[in-house]
């Protein structure tokens, strides 16, 4: 049903994420195995593992849709019959838009942690940026409060001069 390579490297990955960052990382399992691996089968497979979590999700598709995911990814598969496919041991990072970021394979060496650090140090640049531009944004919005309140008060003394020359 899964390829225990597979997940097994997927288990690794999700233990080596910093605890925020994996409770925000949806870990994706496709069946090559598309005439006898049903979402129930996948689900009894997932819950056998103990990987029946939110954020694990275990897909089957139809032949072309499993043969055009994996031509995306570069995932190579053939059926070797008997329900064994051969097929590369690739893991593929996919971002929050859908982008491939990352591909490991034949095992998670150190190219997993690289990947981690330039995940968190992105994470960490796009959270400065976020408070830089949040500040910018605190700092024009102060600004134009504040000649609103001088428009308000130049009006308002203009109302009162105009109401006292009567």
């Amino acid at each position: 049903t899964a390829c225990p390579l597979l997940v097994r490297s997927a288990e690794e990955i999700e233990a080596a994420l910093p605890e925020d960052l994996r409770q925000e990382t949806q870990f994706v399992m496709v069946s090559f195995d598309t005439k006898r691996d049903t979402p129930q089968n996948l689900l009894a497979y997932a819950q056998d593992k103990g990987l029946d979590k939110e954020n694990w999700h275990w897909l089957v598709g139809t032949p072309l849709q499993t043969r055009q995911l994996a031509t995306l990814l570069g995932v190579q598969y053939r059926d070797a019959g008997n329900g064994v496919f051969a097929h590369s041991n690739l893991v593929t990072v996919v971002d929050p838009d859908g982008v491939p970021s990352a591909r490991l394979e034949d095992g998670l060496d150190g190219r997993l942690q690289c990947h981690l650090q330039r995940v968190c140090i992105q994470r960490a640049k796009a959270f400065v940026e976020e408070q830089r531009v949040n500040r910018s944004l605190a700092a024009d919005q102060i600004g134009q409060r504040q000649r609103q309140c001088q428009a308000d008060q130049k009006s308002l003394a203009a109302r009162e001069r105009a109401r006292v020359a009567c």
